[in-house]
């Protein structure tokens, strides 16, 4: 009796466990790669812009005696909106959901006359995306917001006697033509998927200073 109770032990774990043994194995060679793929394919269709316009936020003096002489300067803050668009994607429950973003770096050189006249060098932590605990109303305008996503970078440059922008503003009437090159990194996540990407380029823009 005893031994049948121990070949019967066996089996009624077998009976027990093997249905949940058969769905991983199923899910780990079907379900997971083509969430993968639905997440691969939803990373690479998510794009990033950079304003082609820098708007002048603040210009701050400073001055500094050096020997005998008052040396005085100014430096300039300028505000570039960068995007990132299409994070909305569908899950493998046919479900909306965001590409979650983050480690986000973004530099940037702006060049007037072959100076640089504007570098920027930022980093974001991630953007906004729903946790889903929300409601569903503060879900969906989470998601919907957050498909096409602004955030505001900060760039710096010399300002008078460097650069004079009393001059610059009436031959160029307050706005000044640079090539602005760029480089964003971000790392984008699926459901299961992760990459890390880079985007960059190198475009006409304009800074407005007045």
């Amino acid at each position: 009796m005893k031994r049948n109770a121990l070949l019967l032990l066996p089996i009624l774990i077998l009976s027990y466990v093997g249905p949940y043994a058969y769905v991983y194995a199923m899910t780990e060679a079907d379900v997971f790669p083509r969430v993968e793929r639905g997440d691969h394919e939803a990373i690479g269709k998510m794009s990033v812009r950079v304003d082609n316009q820098a708007r002048m936020v603040i210009g701050q003096s400073f001055a500094r005696t050096v020997g005998t002489d008052l040396v005085e300067w100014t430096e300039v803050t300028y505000e570039v909106l960068l995007g990132f668009n299409n994070r909305i994607f569908t899950t493998y429950i046919n479900f909306p959901a965001l590409l979650d973003v983050s480690k986000i770096t973004f530099k940037a050189t702006g060049i007037f006359n072959g100076t640089a006249i504007m570098t920027c060098s930022q980093y974001y932590d991630s953007l906004v995306a729903p946790t889903g605990f929300e409601i569903l109303a503060v879900f969906q305008s989470i998601l919907l917001a957050g498909n096409n996503t602004f955030v505001n970078a900060f760039c710096y440059g010399p300002g008078a006697p460097t650069v004079d922008y009393a001059d610059l503003s009436v031959t160029y009437l307050g706005l000044l033509p640079i090539t602005l090159s760029w480089e964003i990194r971000a790392t984008v996540r699926g459901e299961r998927a992760e990459e890390t990407r880079t985007w960059s380029g190198v475009q006409s823009a304009i800074i407005r200073f007045r």
